[in-house]
């Protein structure tokens, strides 16, 4: 297969995974979905939920920058801006417990997988 005039010279294609060239929020909607909810949250709340998620890890993030901070790994803080969310909303460690949260911190590495599977 010949290689298009408009790619000759790219050696290599570079993505952006968090969410600019991927569906991330199908990605957490769908792995909320597959537990059962805490008494707390409704299904019609796990859009928005996700979104507030997402949202606080950037802040977490930029926050982070500006204090002059090492910068975390991304799954360290997907975790503690999880738990400071379901904290907020009074939800602890029990329907939700430490094994969910670490398979719903895992769910924002599905998109990766995704791209990676229809890519190759």
């Amino acid at each position: 297969m010949e290689t298009p005039a408009s790619l000759q010279g790219v050696e290599c294609f570079v993505f952006d995974l968090m969410g600019t060239c991927t569906d991330w929020h199908s990605s957490i909607t769908t792995a909320m979905h597959k537990y059962p909810l805490p008494a707390q949250l409704s299904e019609a709340e796990l859009p928005k939920l996700a979104l507030e998620w997402r949202s606080g890890f950037f802040k977490y993030i930029l926050n982070s920058f500006a204090a002059g901070e090492e910068s975390p790994s991304i799954d360290e803080v997907h975790t503690r801006v999880l738990d400071e969310i379901l904290s907020a909303r009074g939800i602890d460690n029990g329907v939700w417990n430490q094994h969910i949260r670490e398979r719903l911190v895992d769910a924002w590495h599905d998109q990766k997988r995704k791209l990676r599977a229809r890519m190759f």
